[in-house]
């Protein structure tokens, strides 16, 4: 059954490796999306890897022509955000190596209506003890086809908003309470969303019979079901538009 066969996918793009990754790999390229999308979305005002970098000097590079008091609140707020990310990074990670997670759904905006929502799917990729390729490889192809098509993430970006972070799992996993995450029996994705979809595949993989129901149904009635990430990370806008905004008055 395909699962997204109620839900209008906006934009669709699929990244294919031709043998099986790790799971640190495969949790890698979710992370790599999840950074791809909140700088390109406009929630970051620069990337990721650059604002997490302790020689990055937030203060000196990105506020000097700002007055000090605005300057020392949005380098807090950037701050803030890139400690939030890396919390969600390391869990969201050990879900995935420890666990079969079918999908995962970010979606910008409030659950209950997104503004915009992404669908990766991970059931295609295949996984293994060992890879022969390098996670430098893997990761410059994702960003390669992820600019490559430019209805699913070179849009233009939103405005400010949160990150909600969604896993489906399979129900029999967890026999235990999973840690961090919060199981959502009943989630149903809003029909009417924007919803886009990263496809990540390995080359030949058999399509497997999962049986899993529209993820907009909610999962309640199959062995399946969502776990949420107890934290939403709120975008923040650039300075030189923060205090026009009156955001950092």
């Amino acid at each position: 059954m395909n699962a997204l066969h109620r839900l209008k996918v906006s934009g669709e793009v699929t990244v294919s490796y031709n043998a099986s990754l790790t799971q640190d790999q495969k949790s890698l390229l979710v992370i790599e999306i999840i950074k791809h999308l909140m700088y390109h979305k406009g929630q970051i005002p620069l990337p990721f890897d650059q604002i997490s970098n302790p020689k990055f000097d937030i203060y000196d590079e990105t506020l000097r022509c700002q007055n000090k008091q605005s300057s020392a609140k949005h380098a807090k707020s950037l701050d803030d955000i890139a400690t939030s990310l890396r919390n969600l990074f390391h869990n969201l990670s050990e879900l995935i190596r420890q666990h079969t997670v079918h999908y995962v759904h970010l979606a910008f905006g409030s659950l209950a209506n997104p503004k915009e929502s992404y669908i990766v799917d991970l059931r295609l990729l295949e996984t293994g003890k060992d890879s022969y390729l390098s996670t430098d490889f893997i990761t410059r192809l994702l960003c390669r086809e992820l600019v490559s098509e430019p209805s699913t993430v070179r849009g233009s970006p939103m405005s400010v908003t949160q990150l909600n972070v969604m896993a489906l799992c399979s129900r029999d996993e967890f026999l235990t309470p999973v840690h961090w995450f919060t199981p959502k029996l009943s989630y149903k994705i809003p029909p009417r969303s924007v919803v886009f979809k990263i496809n990540l595949n390995t080359n030949d993989c058999a399509i497997p019979q999962d049986n899993i129901e529209s993820m907009e149904d909610g999962c309640t009635d199959s062995g399946f079901f969502w776990l949420q990430a107890p934290v939403s990370i709120k975008g923040i806008k650039p300075i030189e538009h923060a205090e026009n905004s009156g955001l950092l008055d």
